[in-house]
Formats: C-alpha cells, sequence, structure tokens
C-alpha cells in the first residue's frame, strides 16, 4: 500500500490519535485529576458524569484516556473509571506484570492479560480499595 502512495501516517493519526478539542481537555481533566496508588504501581483516573456532561462528550470520546495513564513511568496498571448509570465503566491496562483479565473477571467482566474491564457498582473508592487489593496480591505473588 505505501508503494501505491497510500498515505498511512495520515490514516494512522486520524484513526487512533486525533482527538476533539473537548477530548484533549476531558483527558487533561482526567491525567490531572488522576492519582498514583501502591507506592505508582497504580495509577487511577476517574470522570463522572457531570464532567462529561460540562465537557459535552460521550463516553466515545473517552477512549484513549487509559492508555495514556498507563505509560506513565514506573506504572504497572492504569484504570479508569467513568460514570454510567447505575455506577462506573472501568477500563483495565497492564505493561505486563498484572494479568488485569483476572481482576476484571473476578469483578464480573471480561478481557485479556493486558486490557480489560467491568461494569461495577460501587463508588470510586471502593472499587479503588478492591483495585489495590487485587493489583497489590498478584504483584506480591506473581504467576498466580
Amino acid at each position: 500500500l505505501m508503494e501505491k502512495g497510500i498515505n498511512f501516517t495520515k490514516i494512522v493519526d486520524e484513526t487512533f490519535y486525533t482527538k476533539t478539542y473537548n477530548q484533549n481537555r476531558i483527558m487533561g481533566k482526567a491525567l490531572l485529576e488522576s492519582r498514583l496508588y501502591l507506592d505508582g504501581a497504580l495509577i487511577v483516573g476517574v470522570i463522572a458524569q457531570e464532567d462529561m456532561k460540562a465537557f459535552d462528550v460521550l463516553p466515545k470520546h473517552l477512549d484513549g484516556i487509559v492508555n495514556q495513564l498507563r505509560v506513565t513511568r514506573d506504572v504497572e496498571v492504569a484504570a479508569f473509571l467513568y460514570e454510567i448509570a447505575g455506577g462506573y465503566k472501568l477500563s483495565l491496562r497492564s505493561n505486563g506484570k498484572v494479568n488485569v483479565s483476572k481482576i476484571a473477571v473476578a469483578f464480573g467482566g471480561g478481557g485479556h492479560v493486558m486490557a480489560a474491564g467491568a461494569d461495577m457498582k460501587e463508588s470510586p473508592e471502593e472499587i479503588i480499595r478492591l483495585l489495590c487489593d487485587s493489583v497489590r496480591e498478584q504483584l506480591e505473588t506473581p504467576d498466580q
């Protein structure tokens, strides 16, 4: 395709990286207000429905936030929560030491070793507590 003159760089940029102004703003809020846990091994970002309304974005506009959290230096697991009717959508990403699928399955969700998620009814504080317990367990007892 490159030999035929297809501008693959533009296709990749427009498909994966280009965001609207409001998408960049909500990502900035999520990153700015994110918190580290477990001595920096876990990073968590949370966006409430009121934030989505204020920034005029929908859940589909939140793509990429958890991946940006994941590339934070020394982080093993990134978690991103955004409010949905009746609870929160949890997205998890791993940098390899933690099987986030195991965590998501325990929370009623699914996925694979490096990317998983679940719908949660608990508060963000309780979800974070559960995440800390689950991530800590895997970091302390690898190959489980």
